[in-house]
Formats: structure tokens, C-alpha cells, sequence
């Protein structure tokens, strides 16, 4: 079965075929994309990521700490790709991004996947990952 992604969705979502066939685009540059597909594949749950959010209600358990998210708090909601498709994932606080990924630069594909949010939502999205979950 043939698969077309758009390319920055390809390295992003699925950067092991990424990097297999990107010998086969000759002529075009694509290493910024080949290096956010090496850092999915050495960051194992960055592929996974799908955008952010506002959480809607406060319903969605995240999938790192299992606490609820309340209505209002910014979200991440990932993906799983399986039987060649997308299926929805569920969601991670945005305070638990570095503990859920191992690593909080996640802006660039926050931007692609979520490209309505305002440069103040990046920014309120990139406080929330920064300060990370509080201990008790």
C-alpha cells in the first residue's frame, strides 16, 4: 500500500520511511526536515504529537501523569499510527511535555500541526511546558 504525506508531516509523523526515501528527492533541501525526523527517532514519543489545545472539558486523562485535564488547560493530543492510519492517542498536560517526550522543543511541530494558535499561545504553551509538572 503507497502512503503520500505532505513532507514536513512525513519527517514529523513517520520519520523512519522519511529518512529511507529521502535519498530519492534530489534537488531539493531537505535537511531541516531530515533533522526533525533524526530528533523523532531519537526522542521515541516526539511522533507522536498531533498539536495543542485548550482542553475543552475536563474529561481527558493525560497519558503522562493520569490526572484529568481541566477545562482551559493547554493540551497536547497525540496520534498513534497503526494498520496505516492515524487513530487519535489522547492528551498530555502541557506541564507534563518534558516528562511524557523527554524534551520540551516541540514548537516547530506544535506549529504545523496547530497553525491557528496566536504567537501568544505559543508562548503561553511554552510557559506551561518550562515549569513543568509540580511536585507535592
Amino acid at each position: 500500500m503507497t502512503l503520500w504525506f505532505h513532507l514536513p508531516c512525513a519527517a514529523y509523523s513517520r520519520p523512519e520511511p522519511f529518512l529511507e526515501t529521502q535519498a530519492a528527492a534530489a534537488g531539493e533541501d531537505l535537511e531541516p526536515l531530515a533533522a526533525a525526523a533524526r530528533f523523532g527517532i531519537e526522542h521515541r514519543r516526539v511522533p507522536r504529537l498531533h498539536g495543542a489545545e485548550r482542553a475543552t472539558s475536563g474529561r481527558a486523562h493525560c497519558r503522562s501523569c493520569r490526572e484529568l485535564i481541566a477545562k482551559g488547560d493547554w493540551r497536547l493530543s497525540l496520534v498513534f499510527f497503526e494498520d496505516y492510519r492515524f487513530s487519535p492517542g489522547g492528551y498530555v498536560h502541557a506541564v507534563c511535555a518534558r516528562d511524557y517526550f523527554e524534551t520540551i522543543e516541540l514548537f516547530e511541530r506544535i506549529r504545523h500541526f496547530s497553525p491557528a494558535l496566536s504567537e501568544h499561545d505559543i508562548e503561553q504553551i511554552a510557559a506551561a511546558m518550562s515549569a513543568g509538572r509540580r511536585t507535592p
